[in-house]
């Protein structure tokens, strides 16, 4: 696969034998990382005996997932036609971030056009706190017009995947927006395209207490804070929680509908996925 490194580590797991395995013959799944919990999703499968690939975005990805066999991705839809081509992928479980990305929309396309079975991981929604600070929007759109009517500094946390559409807004032209991103040379060059400051730029890699974020909002004097709805086990709590404590609104991005996924795919728990990717290799 051009352009794209295969990051495989095996560990010494290959004599394990599960419930797959014992069923006969060796199931292979491939699981969209972007989730903590993604970690356990393919502990567990690797423990049933499935033989698990885990697909990343970057190359920050390719360290971190305790996997054999971990691939970077591309957000392309011919790249995962190729890849899924010399694999015998029986399942694909995608266990991203809940607002989803290119790179999983890609790959259920591929595997939609092949016929190879899908699963979406959700992680619950967060429970948002009844506060007259807090205020859910649909989009990114949205987001930038309401955090601009809120305050004048605004903190974004929603990566650089959108930064374009955000900054393009009328309603932000004259604001300073502070962007934390992944502290790699291509979100922070992304920022700096799009004329993000470099004082404005925060690279930095989570999971963040609510007293590390509540120390980063004010010493950037953050006037406003964008996040997304992510999930309960997500970092969206400890950024709601670290800005209320500076009495700083919060603008929350809802989680889209997602259409793709029939009730039956999608799983709450990685108990759930397990339990559906076994029951997948004997359909």
């Amino acid at each position: 696969m051009p352009g794209k490194r295969d990051g495989t580590r095996r560990k010494g797991r290959e004599g394990r034998v599960g419930p797959a395995a014992a069923a006969g013959g060796v199931l292979n799944a491939v699981v969209i990382f972007g989730t903590s919990e993604a970690r356990k999703i393919v502990d567990r499968l690797e423990s049933a005996g499935v033989r698990t690939w885990v697909a990343v975005a970057s190359e920050a990805g390719l360290v971190a997932p305790n996997a054999e066999r971990v691939v970077q991705a591309a957000p392309e839809r011919a790249w995962w036609e190729s890849w899924l081509a010399g694999q015998d992928i029986r399942v694909l479980v995608d266990a991203s971030h809940p607002s989803g990305s290119a790179l999983s929309e890609a790959a259920c396309e591929a595997c939609e056009a092949k016929g190879i079975p899908l699963l979406r991981f959700y992680r619950p929604e967060v429970n948002l706190p009844q506060n007259p600070l807090i205020h859910a929007v649909a989009d990114i759109k949205e987001a930038a017009a309401v955090a601009a009517a809120l305050g004048d500094t605004i903190f974004l946390t929603t990566g650089s995947g959108a930064l374009d559409v955000f900054l393009a807004q009328p309603a932000v032209k004259g604001k300073r927006v502070v962007v934390r991103v992944l502290p790699q040379a291509r979100f922070i060059s992304r920022c700096q395209e799009l004329g993000v400051l470099p004082r404005d730029i925060v690279g930095l890699q989570g999971p963040f207490s609510v007293r590390f974020n509540q120390a980063i909002f004010a010493a950037y004097g953050a006037q406003v804070v964008v996040t997304r709805e992510g999930g309960r086990s997500s970092g969206t709590l400890s950024k709601i929680k670290a800005a209320l404590n500076l009495r700083v609104p919060v603008v929350i991005i809802r989680r889209p509908a997602d259409t793709r996924f029939k009730p039956e795919q999608i799983c709450c728990t990685p108990r759930q996925v397990v339990e559906k990717v076994l029951a997948a290799s004997h359909a």
